[in-house]
């Protein structure tokens, strides 16, 4: 990958806390960014914001269930000056899709 700086620039990643959202997040700090990890569970994201800052990069914390809308709407009063939004929130069910009852399905899809 060609190298790239993002010095200055502000990013909000969801998901943040493992996985790809996680991958995302050291990425983008590694390039410059201020990062805010967003997700639901505070114990993960502080854990990627320590790895953020002992690289001596910027970051925050924003809890959030994307899928309640009065947790996105106070996380939205939060987001100024965004410069990168990476949505990467999500969850999976148990099993395979074909197999799964419709409202564990919905849950993923919501």
């Amino acid at each position: 990958m060609t190298d790239f700086d993002l010095s200055g620039k502000t990013a909000w990643v969801t998901g943040a806390g493992s996985g790809l959202g996680r991958h995302f997040a050291l990425l983008l700090a590694s390039r410059g960014a201020c990062v805010t990890v967003a997700g639901r569970r505070p114990g993960p994201l502080a854990a990627v914001v320590e790895s953020i800052r002992a690289t001596g990069a910027d970051a925050a914390i924003c809890q959030v269930d994307v899928a309640d809308a009065r947790s996105v709407a106070a996380a939205g009063e939060r987001m100024t000056d965004i410069d990168i939004l990476i949505n990467n929130a999500g969850i999976v069910g148990e099993g395979a899709a074909l197999t799964l009852a419709e409202a564990d399905w919905d849950r993923v899809v919501d």
